[in-house]
């Protein structure tokens, strides 16, 4: 990250930065390849999800909008209760209403199927894309992926899967059966800021047909045009996404990769793993704590039995001020409204079983 400063490549143009990029494309050619997406997929880094959520949204409204009759009508996306907050900025922005599947655990095939069914006849001609959660930031739930591309390939829209937090558990065996269906997808976002563990900022969006990106994102210029020239062999990462000046975000994670190999990933990624399925055990053996749901990926939802909203507040607080960790609750949702819970979220391998009781310990009492 350092050299990535303090060089200041500029990142948009072959022509350019030619040598980062390249460097760039190859860790994104792995990103690819743990997706099981098509072999001309290709896909850009970004400045974290959001960025990529927009830029895949974009580009599924264009390609929508090559219909006519598509053009100047306001667009529907539809995703479930348990997905990124991005998701709702990113439709603001581009001024699309979205449909809430309502649930909370993994939206499936039958779920978004039903959603579908029920939409008004305007609402359903403007339907364009579909938004799947691999790995919900709040719980690490995965969505049915395998039944949600079998219905948006039936019913002709767009199928975004949001991977921003789970999709480096991709390259991990214990859990990869669970994104099955991901490989379907036309456009995927991964985050390698997050479990794959590279730098501030770094996100990416993955591209079943970069060409429809291109389209969609291209810029024009008189002073950009030699960069689009014949002569200027070369990939451009500023027509696949909304920047234009972009910094070589991918590099560092590229650099990784070199280091340490992929079996170091896999190491680290299966760890959080082993690590939340430990804490789950752990509270389960603490009478005053009770888990919310089973871990998922590297999430676990807990409560404190007999505590109110400002006493997880204040347990926070406490934790933060006396040094042991910043732990922040969250909510779920029940039968009976929402309830604050306590949040691990397991990213960091070196992470002890004694780190981990000495958290649950402040909780006595």
């Amino acid at each position: 990250d350092l050299v990535t400063s303090a060089s200041s490549i500029h990142g948009a143009y072959w022509m350019e930065g030619a040598g980062g990029i390249f460097c760039e494309n190859q860790a994104m050619k792995w990103l690819i390849s743990l997706t099981g997406m098509p072999e001309n997929a290709f896909g850009v880094f970004t400045s974290g999800g959001t960025a990529a959520n927009l830029s895949s949204m974009v580009t599924a409204r264009e390609h929508w909008r090559k219909d006519a009759s598509n053009r100047n009508k306001k667009g529907v996306i539809i995703t479930s209760v348990g997905a990124h907050s991005s998701i709702k900025a990113m439709a603001q922005v581009i001024d699309a209403e979205v449909i809430l599947v309502d649930t909370d655990e993994a939206m499936t095939g039958k779920d978004l199927q039903m959603s579908i069914d029920a939409l008004e006849v305007s609402q359903r001609q403007r339907l364009f894309a579909v938004v799947a959660t691999g790995g919900t930031t709040n719980a690490g739930i995965i969505d049915d992926l395998e039944g949600i591309a079998e219905v948006c390939k039936k019913e002709g829209l767009w199928y975004h899967v949001d991977a921003a937090y789970g999709g480096g558990a991709l390259v991990a065996d214990s859990v990869r059966h669970l994104f099955n269906g991901i490989e379907k997808a036309d456009s995927i976002t991964i985050d390698p800021h997050k479990w794959l563990f590279s730098p501030y900022d770094c996100g990416a969006v993955l591209y079943r047909n970069p060409e429809l990106a291109k389209e969609a994102h291209s810029q024009e210029g008189s002073y950009l045009d030699i960069f689009k020239d014949e002569g200027a062999h070369g990939f451009n990462p500023a027509d696949y996404q909304i920047q234009l000046t972009r910094r070589l975000r991918g590099l560092p994670l590229w650099f990784s990769l070199a280091t340490h190999g992929i079996d170091k990933y896999k190491w680290a990624i299966e760890k959080g793993i082993s690590l939340a399925k430990l804490s789950g055990e752990l509270i389960e053996k603490r009478p005053e704590l009770e888990l919310v749901r089973p871990p998922s990926l590297s999430c676990v939802l807990f409560r404190r039995k007999g505590w109110s909203p400002d006493s997880y507040k204040n347990w926070t607080y406490n934790n933060h001020r006396e040094g042991i960790a910043l732990v922040t609750p969250t909510k779920w949702r029940t039968k009976e409204g929402y309830e604050t819970v306590i949040r691990f979220c397991f990213i960091n391998p070196d992470t002890s079983q004694n780190d981990i009781e000495v958290i649950l310990d402040t909780l006595k009492g």
